[in-house]
C-alpha cells in the first residue's frame, strides 16, 4: 500500500523535525526541513506543530525562522494551547515576546482550561513582556463596545 507507506515516512520525518525543533538544533532542522516544507503546520505528538515545540523549549531564533517559513502562530494543539501559551507557561520571555509582538498572533485564544496565554504567565515579569491584548485588538474592542444599544454590553 503505497499511500500508507508514504504516510509512514512523512510521520517519522515529522517526528524527526519536531525533535530538532524541541532541541533547537537549527542545523539539523534546516537540513531536514528543506525537503519537507509542506509539514510546517502539521500536527504531531500532542497535536504540536514545529512552532509549538520550538516555543515550548524557548528557542527564539528557531521560532523566528519558522515564522518566516509560514508557521501558523495561532495553531492549537490537543489541549488548545498555541505556541504563545507554551512559551508563556514555560516562562520563556524572549520567545513569548517574539510571538506576542507578531501582528497575526491572536492573544484572545483560550485553551481547554479556558485560559489565554496571558493568564498562563506566572509572574509580573512575564506579564510585562506580553501584554494581555495588543493595541489593534483594543481598538477593535472599543469599536465593538461603542454601539449605542446596551443590550449585549453587560457581562452575563
Amino acid at each position: 500500500n503505497m499511500a500508507a507507506e508514504a504516510k509512514t515516512v512523512s510521520v517519522s520525518q515529522l517526528d524527526r523535525i519536531h525533535e530538532f525543533c524541541r532541541r533547537g538544533d537549527v542545523v539539523a532542522f534546516r537540513e531536514n526541513f528543506k525537503n519537507h516544507q509542506n509539514l510546517i503546520n502539521q500536527n504531531g505528538q500532542l497535536g504540536n506543530t514545529m512552532l509549538h515545540w520550538a516555543a515550548q523549549a524557548g528557542h527564539t531564533n528557531l521560532c523566528n525562522m519558522l515564522i518566516m517559513e509560514g508557521a501558523n502562530l495561532n495553531a492549537v494543539n490537543d489541549v488548545g494551547d498555541t505556541p504563545l501559551h507554551l512559551a508563556a507557561w514555560k516562562e520563556h520571555k524572549k520567545t513569548a515576546k517574539l510571538l506576542a509582538d507578531r501582528p497575526n498572533t491572536d492573544k484572545t485564544i483560550r485553551n481547554r482550561d479556558g485560559k489565554t496565554a496571558y493568564e498562563l504567565c506566572r509572574n509580573e515579569e512575564m506579564r510585562s513582556v506580553m501584554p494581555a491584548i495588543d493595541a489593534k485588538q483594543v481598538a477593535e474592542l472599543i469599536v465593538v463596545g461603542d454601539d449605542d444599544d446596551d443590550e449585549d454590553d453587560e457581562d452575563e
